[in-house]
């Protein structure tokens, strides 16, 4: 690349139109030029669909065009697991923004103009009188009467590539409790009974969720209403995961499955089943055979089992 730019500071253009006219750089190899060469068509054809299609789709050729999330799948970098995650998580982005826009023109320059105004912690003023949205490592060393921390899901907070490691997870710990420490006055936990989220190159989707597991190593004396009037998935049981070994790595229940609400299991209860030990329930659904419960067990086994006919006894 040192070639490209030294070419185009010479020639005064862009590095875009440099890439463009990689052939006459002669310092670079036949193989070199023919990669840029093939990388600028690419680039040229995805500049002319932007006004065409939404800014998923444009957004979806990319990834696809070079091939980023094979190549980051296929690495054994750690870092490209992280890249993964943030390509997957820029889709799922992309994605809800086009679905609650279906008829906006030019949505790519759309999202990226909204994305634009998200606030920066550098322009941060104590003074403004706003809601401030930031990550945790950004609240290190701040104060505030009110704090608000959300996705308190397990895959979330803790995410889902620290739960193996217990290093790493008592430093997605310690940065939970970083964040609450940075309350004066107030301090509340959310969590989402279903979240947007990918998996198998589903994007957009509605997924189940499990509280974290952080939430029920806090003392039910701390907390107000340890559980949501709409919902008893998380009731502040001190439920101890020691012995389990296992994560579900931020596996759920597609909602495009039948969901009963009016089931005696609920998402995130535990139970012991005679074969496979003791599990946390991820999903409920309905099948000709009865009450379908995703389930998941040690070893990161995840089983589907009938309520009616399996032998099984809930964890109170």
């Amino acid at each position: 690349m040192q070639h490209v730019e030294n070419f185009a500071v010479e020639k005064k253009i862009g590095l875009y139109n440099a890439i463009l006219d990689a052939e006459q750089i002669e310092q670079l190899s036949m193989a070199a030029k023919g990669s840029l060469k093939y990388f600028g068509e690419q680039l040229e054809e995805l500049r002319d669909k932007v006004s065409k299609v939404t800014a998923y789709e444009i957004t979806q050729e990319v990834v696809d065009a070079f091939n980023l999330r094979s190549r980051y799948q296929d690495s054994e970098i750690p870092e490209d697991k992280i890249r993964l995650e943030n390509v997957n998580e820029l889709l799922n982005s992309i994605a809800i923004f086009t679905q609650n826009n279906p008829d906006l023109e030019n949505s790519l320059e759309v999202y990226l103009q909204e994305v634009s105004l998200l606030t920066d912690i550098d322009y941060w003023d104590p003074e403004n009188n706003a809601v401030t949205l930031m990550t945790l490592h950004s609240a290190k060393g701040l104060e505030f009467p009110v704090i608000i921390i959300t996705g308190l899901e397990d895959g979330l907070l803790p995410i889902s590539r620290a739960i193996e490691n217990k290093q790493d997870l008592e430093e997605e710990r310690r940065l939970f409790y970083v964040g609450m420490t940075r309350a004066k006055d107030h301090l509340f936990l959310l969590w989402a009974k279903r979240r947007f989220g990918f998996q198998n190159s589903e994007y957009g989707m509605a997924y189940k969720n499990v509280p974290s597991r952080f939430l029920r190593e806090i003392p039910l004396e701390y907390m107000v209403r340890p559980f949501s009037e709409s919902t008893d998935q998380f009731d502040g049981r001190q439920v101890r995961q020691a012995d389990m070994d296992f994560h579900h790595q931020n596996q759920a229940v597609n909602f495009d499955e039948p969901i009963l609400e009016d089931s005696n299991y609920s998402v995130g209860q535990w139970i012991v089943h005679d074969a496979f030990g003791r599990g946390q329930i991820l999903g409920i659904g309905k099948s000709g055979q009865g009450t379908k419960l995703t389930v998941l067990f040690p070893k990161n086994q995840i089983k589907k089992i009938i309520a009616e006919y399996a032998n099984i006894q809930v964890i109170d």
